[in-house]
C-alpha cells in the first residue's frame, strides 16, 4: 500500500506518514515508536495515571469544602513539574490557560461549578455519628409504633417574603453592566409558612404566621383551602404558635394512640424546648422525632424536594402579578393569594415521595449517605475513645441488622473497632502551595486520621498532597461546655424528663439572679447612704462658695451702676472686646467691671474663669 492511499485509509496526512519513515529508515526510532499516535509537536507534560492521581486529589479537595480554583489548580501543576524534574513549558511559575483548558477537556467528569457558602457548623454537624443515631431512632420509632408510610411526616418553617429571594434568569442585551428586574421594594415584609407532608404525597394545608398584633379575615384572600393564619409582632414561629399548628395537623391528619403518626422536625425551640407539645403529642399518639443538628438540608424532605420549587414558582407569581398591576406593590394582603398560587403548583405527591427517597427516611435506607458526602466532616473529625468507637458500632451495626433484617453477622464488635482505629503515622506535610489554613496537621500521605483517601500509591516523587497538604483540624485544648442539640424522640419519657428539669433549674436561676439583683440594689443603696453622710459637709462648703462667688458679682454691678450715674448710663456702655452694647447683649450674659479703667466687658469674651474675674483687669490695662 503507498502512502497516498494509506492516507487516504486511515486520515493520516501524507506529509507525517513521510516524516516517520524517514526517522524509521535513519533508525532514530524504533517501529513501535513510529506507528504510536501523538499531537505533534505538543506533548503532554504528564502521563494519564499521573493526571487521574491529579483529578482525585482535587475531587478529595472539593469534597473537604476547599476546591481548587483555577489558578489554584495552575499553580499545583507547576510546582508538580518542578519538584518532580517533569520536563514542561510552564512560565511565569504557572501552568498556561491551553493545559487548563486540554486537562479539563480529557477529563469530562470536572467543570468549573459556582461553591455554595456551607457553614463550619454544618460542615461539622453533618457525620457518620449523628446520621447513624438519628437512622437508629428512625428504625425504633417504625418498629414500636408499627408505622406505615403514609402516617410518616415531615414539618418545616419557610420565609416568605413581599420581595422574592431568588430571580429567574432573563434574555438582556450581551455586555450590559446591570441587568434590573421590578420588585415591590427593596427590603420586604417576612410572612412565615408551616409546611408539612407525608410519605405517601398526603399534604397538611399551611399555616401563616403574619407581622402584625391583630388578624384580619382580608389576608386571607385567595388562600389555598384550609389554610389557616396567626399573628405576631415579629411574623417569627412561636411555642403557643407551633401548639397550635399541632391542633390543625392533628385535625387533618386523625392521630390517635392505636394508630399512631411520625412527626419528623428540626430541632428549633419552639419544637424542642415546648413541653406543651411534648404533652398533647403524648396524648393524641404523635411521635415526634428531632433530627441532628445542622444535617436537615440532607436529612430533611422538605429542604431536599419542595422548598426549591416552592420559591421559583412563588417568585414568577409575584412577577406576573406586578407586571399585570403596574404601579402597585405586593402588600401582606396578596400574599395568602401569590403563595397558594405557587404552592397548588409544587405540591405534588412525585416531589414528596422523591424527597423521602432521596434522604434515606422511606424505604428506610440508613446508608444512602457514602464517605464522600461526608468527607466535609472529617477536616473537623477527631479520634474517638475506645469506649466511643464500641458505642458508634453497635449503633450502626443494630441499624443494619434491622433494616436488612440480618440474622448473624460475622463481623465482630472488635475487627470493626480494629479497622477504624488502624494506626497510621503522623507527620507536617511540607510547605504547601497555598498555605491558607491555620492550626492544622497532615498525614504524610495526605490522608486523614479517619482513613479516607486513596489508597494507591503515588505516581509522583512529591505528590499534590505533599504540596498542598488536605486540611485537618487540631484537637482544641479547651473543651466546649456548650451543651449541643442532638437527634432524639420527642414524646419519650426520659427526654421529657430531662426538659423539665432544664426548665426547672432554668426558673430557679432566674429567681436567684433576681434575688440577686435586688441584693445588690439594696448594697448600692446603703453605700450611696454612707457616702452621703460623709460628703454632706463637702457639699455644704462647696455651696457656700457659690453663694460667696454670687455676692461678689452683684456688689461689682451694683458699684458700677452707681460709676455709670455720674456720665453715660449703663444701658450705653459697650464691651471692650467685642464692641456690643448692655442694651442689645443677651439677658443670660455676665458683665464683669475692670479695677482700673472701669470699662465693662462680657464674661465670655474675657475667657476668663470665675475665680479669676474678681480682680478683673482689662487687655488694654493688663498690657500697660
Amino acid at each position: 500500500m503507498g502512502l497516498r492511499k494509506a492516507s487516504l485509509n486511515y486520515g493520516v496526512p501524507k506529509s507525517t506518514l513521510e516524516d516517520r519513515l524517514k526517522k524509521l529508515k535513519r533508525g532514530s526510532v524504533t517501529l513501535e515508536d513510529a506507528a504510536l499516535k501523538g499531537m505533534g509537536n505538543f506533548k503532554k507534560t504528564f502521563t494519564d495515571v499521573q493526571e487521574s492521581e491529579l483529578v482525585e486529589y482535587v475531587k478529595l479537595m472539593e469534597g473537604r469544602l476547599f476546591g481548587l480554583t483555577t489558578k489554584d489548580l495552575r499553580r499545583l501543576a507547576f510546582q508538580l513539574a518542578e519538584q518532580n524534574n517533569i520536563q514542561h513549558n510552564f512560565k511565569n511559575i504557572i501552568a498556561g490557560l491551553d493545559w487548563l483548558k486540554g486537562f479539563l477537556k480529557r477529563h469530562q467528569d470536572l467543570s468549573l461549578r459556582s461553591p455554595e457558602p456551607t457553614s463550619v457548623a454544618r460542615a461539622m454537624g453533618f457525620n457518620k455519628t449523628a446520621v447513624s443515631k438519628f437512622f437508629t431512632n428512625l428504625v425504633t420509632c417504625l418498629d414500636k409504633y408499627k408505622i406505615q408510610p403514609h402516617r410518616i411526616y415531615n414539618v418545616d418553617e419557610t420565609a416568605i417574603t413581599t420581595v422574592p429571594k431568588c430571580q429567574s434568569k432573563i434574555i438582556a442585551q450581551k455586555g450590559r453592566r446591570q441587568v434590573g428586574t421590578l420588585t415591590s421594594a427593596e427590603r420586604g415584609q417576612t410572612v412565615t409558612a408551616e409546611l408539612c407532608f407525608s410519605a405517601s404525597g398526603h399534604y397538611v394545608p399551611p399555616l401563616l404566621v403574619f407581622p402584625r398584633v391583630r388578624m384580619k379575615a382580608e389576608l386571607l384572600d385567595g388562600a389555598s383551602l384550609g389554610t389557616v393564619a396567626a399573628c405576631h409582632k415579629s411574623g417569627w414561629m412561636q411555642s403557643d404558635i407551633f401548639v397550635q399548628w399541632l391542633k390543625h395537623f392533628a385535625s387533618h391528619v386523625k392521630p390517635s394512640i392505636a394508630d399512631p403518626v411520625l412527626l419528623l422536625l428540626d430541632g428549633h425551640a419552639t419544637h424542642t424546648k415546648n413541653i406543651e407539645v411534648i404533652n398533647y403529642g403524648r396524648a393524641n399518639g404523635i411521635v415526634m422525632l428531632c433530627f441532628p443538628p445542622h444535617c436537615t438540608h440532607c436529612l430533611q424532605a422538605l429542604d431536599v424536594s419542595f422548598m426549591a420549587p416552592l420559591s421559583a414558582y412563588y417568585s414568577q407569581e409575584q412577577k406576573s402579578w406586578l407586571r399585570n398591576n403596574l404601579g402597585r406593590v405586593v402588600t401582606q394582603f396578596h400574599i395568602c393569594k401569590l403563595f397558594g398560587r405557587a404552592y397548588e403548583k409544587a405540591a405534588t405527591v412525585q416531589t414528596a415521595t422523591s424527597g423521602f427517597r432521596k434522604t434515606g427516611i422511606y424505604p428506610t435506607d440508613p446508608n444512602i449517605f457514602g464517605d464522600a458526602d461526608f468527607a466535609a466532616a472529617e477536616t473537623t473529625e477527631r479520634e474517638r475513645d475506645s469506649n466511643e468507637n464500641t458505642q458508634f458500632i453497635n449503633n450502626d451495626v443494630n441499624v443494619r441488622m434491622q433494616v436488612e433484617d440480618i440474622e448473624q453477622t460475622e463481623i465482630s464488635i472488635q475487627q470493626v473497632e480494629e479497622e477504624v482505629n488502624r494506626s497510621v503515622t503522623s507527620q507536617p506535610g511540607s510547605s504547601g502551595l497555598l498555605n491558607t489554613v491555620p492550626n492544622t496537621i497532615y498525614e504524610n500521605d495526605g490522608t486523614s486520621r479517619s482513613g479516607s483517601s486513596v489508597s494507591c500509591p503515588s505516581t509522583f516523587s512529591k505528590s499534590p498532597k505533599d504540596l498542598f497538604p488536605v486540611p485537618q483540624a487540631l484537637r482544641s485544648a479547651k473543651p466546649n461546655c456548650r451543651k449541643r442539640g442532638k437527634t432524639v424522640i420527642l414524646t419519650e419519657s426520659p427526654y421529657e424528663n430531662e426538659l423539665e428539669e432544664a426548665l426547672d433549674k432554668q426558673k430557679k436561676q432566674c429567681t436567684a439572679v433576681k434575688r440577686n439583683l435586688k441584693g445588690r440594689v439594696k448594697q448600692k443603696k446603703a453605700k450611696k447612704q454612707k457616702k452621703g453622710d460623709i460628703s454632706c459637709d463637702r457639699e455644704n462648703e462647696e455651696e457656700t462658695e457659690k453663694k460667696k462667688k454670687k455676692q461678689r458679682k452683684q456688689a461689682i454691678y451694683t458699684s458700677s451702676d452707681d460709676n455709670n450715674n455720674e456720665g453715660t448710663s449703663g444701658d450705653e456702655e459697650m464691651c471692650v472686646y467685642c464692641h456690643e452694647s448692655y442694651y442689645e447683649t443677651k439677658k443670660d450674659d455676665g458683665w464683669v467691671q475692670c479695677v482700673d479703667c472701669t470699662n465693662w466687658a462680657h464674661e465670655g469674651c474675657t475667657g476668663l474663669e470665675e475665680d479669676d474675674l474678681v480682680a478683673f483687669q482689662c487687655r488694654k490695662c493688663n498690657f500697660s
